[in-house]
């Protein structure tokens, strides 16, 4: 890349043949044009796209309550973005579904594993609504359900005394729907293995 520094013709902008002028944060520059470069689509190349596409939509999802808080203090040379997604992708198989359930890590240091569902069952009352109970209490609860339509709702929550909670969805679960939690401890600043469960 050459830097342009005011000669006589100034900044320069637009193409000459395959050569491109441009600025970046007042800096003029040149540079070759991109080659043009096929797109195959190859079962192996739409197979990643699926998963690819699967993990980032559900990174989207996790942004603000997750990544940013938690991934973001973890990742080194990266964004926790990108670490959330390159830990996560092989929790989805070739069709973005999400085929490997035990894969998927919420929190990016599992640092204790003492951590699991006692039970997990709809409300009586309410089928858009979990009962969770756990083992241990936790000041915070991070619990993610999917459905089989791959419909996501994420919830923060805080346990009562008897160490369970209820987590309102956005649609009906079922047998089907998955359901992942982990736990932190903001007093040890540790966190749990993320755990899996359908509902009973």
């Amino acid at each position: 890349m050459a830097i342009i520094d005011a000669g006589i013709l100034g900044g320069l902008s637009g193409k000459i043949g395959n050569v491109v002028g441009s600025s970046w944060k007042g800096i003029s520059y040149l540079r070759i044009k991109a080659a043009r470069r096929a797109n195959p689509r190859t079962v192996d190349q739409v197979n990643q796209r699926n998963k690819f596409s699967s993990v980032v939509r559900l990174a989207s999802e996790l942004l603000y309550p997750l990544i940013h808080p938690y991934w973001n203090s973890e990742a080194v040379r990266m964004s926790g973005y990108n670490l959330f997604v390159s830990r996560n992708i092989e929790a989805f198989g070739v069709k973005g579904d999400l085929s490997f359930p035990k894969n998927l890590q919420l929190l990016p240091d599992p640092r204790k594993d003492d951590f699991d569902f006692i039970s997990l069952k709809l409300s009586e009352d309410d089928p858009k609504s979990l009962v969770c109970q756990f083992k241990n209490p936790s000041a915070k609860v991070f619990l993610l359900a999917v459905s089989k339509d791959s419909d996501f709702v994420f919830s923060e929550l805080t346990c009562d005394r008897d160490s369970s909670a209820s987590v309102n969805l956005d649609f009906q679960a079922d047998a089907s729907t998955m359901v992942f939690a982990c736990t932190l401890d903001p007093n040890a600043e540790l966190y749990s293995k993320t755990v899996f469960s359908s509902i009973k």
